[in-house]
């Protein structure tokens, strides 16, 4: 009871009684059909309940609707801010659901069997909760690309990673939402909790694998070894990086196949990222047949650097004699490449190679390979 309320307004519970105690008008009187019962209820409860739901209903969807236009408003003040963002959360918001809730609430006075009243009850705690899930699945896609910097990110691997987490958040929540429908619903959600757990466990060991690749993909997209775009190598497999998911990374092979490698063992393996690369270290060895002469030989490591220093982007870093084995003198050359592209590595290679085939073919310089079986450049 209100503190202050007479007790013989407190004990009021129609319509008829509280016009008759404030002002002193017998409805019931005036109109007899008022009080008449129907399953319970007097005709004139089921009318104060339709008023009731028709007053409630306009109010939820006047405040809804200005809610929704209020927003759209801040969000075309503010471009790019959290309003224009979570624009979305409140267009999550269905119509349909307001008048559920005020026919729920305008049924309440009513004295209804149980059953009915069970079955208002659920539909409406079902309904809502599907809405409350939504509302807050959403809620945390909008704060994990808010907080990540999703909203402007063009880092493929960083809206890859955001998804990821929402899904997983999304998860947990459709999860807390069943289990808080099936407590009202009369259902044991301890004992449920408890052999979910068991069950968790029991899944988890099962599904190991899966486990641990999804935890490498958060792995690999917080650390970064490799994006989307870059061209890596993977033990003898090489190709661009396709796509980074939950369980799996796609990679494009140089020949054109999908190659598809588990998470977890990209984690594991030796990977080679060229797209970080700013440039590229070359080591080259030519074998030259032991019966060259010496003033020749001396020539071979200028030589060399000469051939070196003319090709454009490429810096040599040494040339020199380095062995005397039973398959010729060795020389070993190393230079780098100013550019990380594969094409420009390719053909500043290629140009060296035919420069010192000539030079070698204008000094008769003889080359071996591994089967001893000499290698005689010809002057053009």
């Amino acid at each position: 009871m209100a503190v202050g309320m007479p007790q013989k307004l407190a004990e009021i519970k129609t319509l008829s009684d509280t016009l008759a105690e404030l002002f002193d008008y017998d409805l019931t009187h005036q109109l007899p059909w008022f009080g008449a019962e129907v399953f319970g209820n007097a005709l004139g409860a089921y009318l104060v309940a339709c008023i009731t739901f028709v007053l409630y209903a306009a109010l939820l969807y006047f405040a809804w609707h200005h809610l929704v236009k209020r927003w759209e408003r801040l969000a075309t003040e503010h471009p790019g801010s959290l309003w224009q963002q979570g624009l979305s959360l409140a267009h999550q918001v269905k119509p349909h659901i307001l008048p559920l809730i005020a026919f729920y609430f305008a049924t309440q006075p009513l004295e209804l069997s149980a059953k009915l009243d069970h079955g208002i009850s659920l539909l409406t705690v079902a309904a809502v909760t599907l809405q409350l899930v939504q509302l807050a699945g959403e809620l945390a896609r909008i704060l994990i690309d808010f907080y990540r910097g999703g909203f402007s990110a063009v880092d493929p691997v960083i809206r890859n990673t955001n998804n990821n987490l929402t899904t997983l958040v999304r998860i947990s929540i459709w999860v807390a939402g069943i289990l808080f429908f099936l407590d009202n619903a009369g259902f044991n959600v301890s004992t449920f909790v408890a052999g979910l757990g068991i069950g968790g466990v029991a899944i988890a060991l099962a599904a190991q694998a899966i486990l641990g690749d999804t935890f490498s993909s958060f792995a690999i997209s917080l650390d970064k070894p490799f994006e989307v775009g870059d061209f890596i190598t993977v033990d003898t497999l090489r190709g661009t990086v396709e796509h980074i998911g939950l369980k799996t990374t796609r990679v494009r092979s140089v020949g054109g196949e999908l190659l598809v490698f588990a998470n977890s063992d990209l984690t594991k393996s030796r990977i080679r990222n060229f797209k970080k690369m700013q440039q590229r270290y070359v080591e080259l060895k030519l074998h030259v047949h032991p019966l060259t002469p010496l003033a020749v030989l001396k020539e071979i490591p200028s030589l060399i650097a000469d051939i070196i220093s003319k090709q454009p982007n490429v810096t040599l870093d040494y040339a020199k004699l380095a062995h005397i084995s039973g398959c010729g003198l060795i020389f070993d050359v190393a230079y780098n490449t100013k550019s990380p592209a594969f094409n420009d590595y390719a053909d500043s290679r290629q140009a060296i190679y035919f420069a010192i085939m000539e030079a070698f073919a204008a000094k008769g310089v003889t080359m071996r390979f591994d089967s001893n079986m000499p290698v005689v450049f010809m002057p053009t």
